[in-house]
């Protein structure tokens, strides 16, 4: 299948700003759920939480979602029949993209740490056993479930789902897409004997959360993924689909977000159960806002920052040398600035991921203009024409 031009300037349109929703996402704002709000709902506290709720707990993490039904939709481009042959030369394009990129940034983050806490220990005459410890304590998991978090989440039968990632955080959605890529196989022989079966088996199991529990084998990445994937096999359009779907995706995403509201997001055990199904609303109800933005309106993302999503997308989160340092400097400046002005703290949660972004921007800028051949290895060598997450 070929991908349309209406397709392409979506993707394009979604991979740069979309991550602006991923670093609200990971702003991780106080908030309390509206059941147990001892304060108006329509004072300004009300209102500051509410939004808060609905950015970083709802609306940003059915962001990433989307890079993955993005991927999967690209990845089957250009295939009529499967072809063992194409499906490597496609695996071998993603080991530029991506796992290049992902040993890379995991591999210069953990040095880093342990550069300055070498410094450190010479500085202060202490044995250098503890760096070699510090070595040993990451080991290989540095590079695939180093952190985990969310060890009291639970699906419908009570089984623990708790949340892994590499060293550097942020890359568990590289890890779990590169997963799923080596899926595809399996995901079109199940597609291809089953149809829309296999692929609403797979949507029960995400909503549910019914699924093995395996470091990187996701059911987020295989079902948005394999949805992608279904797309391509059979000829539908990414924004044909999503308009087939609007007006249901509306209604449905509207409900569950208003009721994931209520019970504070995916902070809370009823707003997780709420939140996969307002999810699936809002993924294709993205694609649907970014195709009207871009073929409608004629909105369009200038080739510097679609190409700079991914570096953006790492670097925000990344604990490269002293950059989480610079990062949290940066939101401390903005909320002693807004402190200072007697502003209330809802106006540096809405302006610090824009602050962010544009520190992340002008580091790539300076990276791409004086180290191109760096900068190309650490975003795995990504272009406009090339809109492949």
């Amino acid at each position: 299948m070929v991908i349309s031009q209406e397709d392409s300037k979506t993707i394009g349109f979604l991979r740069f700003t979309l991550t602006f929703l991923i670093v609200f996402g990971h702003m991780n704002p106080n908030t309390i759920s509206i059941q147990e709000a001892d304060f108006s709902l329509l004072s300004g506290q009300g209102i500051s939480n509410a939004i808060a709720v609905g950015l970083s707990y709802l609306l940003a993490h059915a962001a990433v979602p989307v890079y993955f039904l993005m991927s999967g939709y690209l990845f089957w481009a250009g295939i009529k029949e499967w072809d063992w042959n194409v499906f490597t030369k496609k695996i071998k394009s993603r080991s530029k993209s991506l796992l290049l990129p992902y040993l890379l940034w995991n591999l210069l983050s953990i040095l880093s740490f342990v550069v300055v806490m070498f410094i450190q220990d010479i500085k202060n005459n202490i044995p250098l056993d503890n760096v070699l410890e510090y070595i040993q304590s990451i080991g290989i998991r540095g590079f695939w479930d180093y952190c985990i978090w969310g060890q009291d989440k639970t699906n419908w039968i009570g089984q623990a789902i708790p949340q892994t990632g590499p060293f550097v955080i942020s890359l568990w959605f590289v890890r779990d897409l590169m997963v799923a890529t080596l899926c595809a196989p399996v995901l079109y022989w199940l597609f291809k004997k089953t149809k829309v079966w296999g692929l609403l088996l797979l949507l029960f199991c995400f909503v549910s959360k019914i699924w093995p529990q395996i470091h990187g084998v996701t059911i987020e990445s295989i079902f948005f993924f394999g949805n992608g994937l279904y797309l391509s096999m059979y000829g539908k359009g990414l924004v044909e689909e999503a308009r087939k779907l609007r007006n249901t995706v509306l209604i449905v995403g509207l409900i569950t977000f208003i009721i994931g509201l209520y019970f504070g997001g995916i902070k809370t055990a009823p707003g997780r159960i709420v939140f996969p199904f307002f999810a699936v609303c809002c993924v294709w109800s993205y694609v649907n806002l970014g195709a009207y933005l871009t073929n409608n309106k004629g909105i369009q993302i200038s080739s510097f920052l679609i190409k700079s999503s991914f570096f953006v997308y790492v670097l925000h989160a990344c604990p490269i040398g002293y950059f989480r340092s610079i990062i949290s400097q940066i939101n401390t400046f903005v909320s002693g600035f807004v402190a200072h002005l007697h502003i209330p703290w809802i106006v540096y949660y809405l302006i610090s991921p824009f602050v962010i972004v544009a520190f992340c921007l002008l580091i790539y800028y300076i990276m791409e203009r004086w180290l191109p051949h760096t900068c190309s290895l650490l975003t795995g060598n990504r272009n406009p024409s090339q809109v492949k997450k």
